[in-house]
């Protein structure tokens, strides 16, 4: 069931109004933010200091279930396993919230080894996801640090549908413990239903669809 329909916006100069972000409407302006793929990337920080956007989307995370990150140029520093340890995204996530912007963790991308071979391996990761970048204590290996993100995006890309729909109804669950309200998005191509996302969007909670035109 979809709360709103959100158009995919990768470049801040298309948008020629501003508001504040507001879960039920279909004006709200996403920006995906980390493969410099541009050239020049600033941090995202600075990003969020702008009106033009309303929601940022953390681009990738590359690799699962085995947690796999990639930011490009915004992040060098690992963890003694080589996980990526962003204390400055961590401190640019929390400039984002505090400007009312929302940032979410965008899981895929049209590259990577990423997938689930059934909907039990899925629900497991939910937890993962949680413990790592939401409000779960599963771990002390947190890549943002105590920042937690306002939710996660499925670009997935790969056709794969597998356990999507179970991932994201079990981090629904996840979620009603928070103490924040979160948010799920997908981001399907236009054939429909999409190979890779159209399952989870039929079966489980969906907040967004950020529409890939091109």
């Amino acid at each position: 069931m979809f709360k709103s329909l959100l158009f995919n916006a990768l470049i801040l100069f298309f948008v020629n109004f501003s508001q504040a972000f507001d879960a039920e409407s279909k004006q709200n302006v996403a920006l995906y933010w980390g493969q410099n793929s541009g050239g020049g990337q600033e941090s995202l920080g600075s990003y969020c200091q702008s009106s033009d956007a309303d929601i940022y989307l953390l681009s990738f995370l590359y690799q699962f279930p085995t947690v796999g990150l990639n930011f490009a140029s915004a992040c060098y520093e690992t963890f003694s396993d080589g996980m990526l340890h962003c204390s400055q995204i961590a401190e640019d996530i929390k400039t984002c919230q505090s400007l009312g912007k929302k940032v979410l963790l965008s899981m895929g991308g049209a590259s990577g080894a990423y997938g689930f071979a059934d909907d039990s391996a899925a629900k497991e990761f939910a937890q993962v996801l949680w413990d790592t970048f939401g409000e779960g204590t599963g771990t002390d290996e947190r890549p943002f640090d105590d920042a937690v993100v306002d939710g996660f995006d499925l670009d997935i890309e790969n056709n794969n549908p597998a356990g999507y729909a179970a991932m994201v109804t079990e981090l629904r669950t996840l979620f009603s413990s928070g103490s924040k309200q979160y948010y799920i998005s997908a981001a399907p191509q236009c054939p429909y239903p999409d190979a890779s996302v159209g399952d989870a969007m039929q079966n489980a909670d969906i907040d967004f669809a950020f529409i890939q035109f091109y």
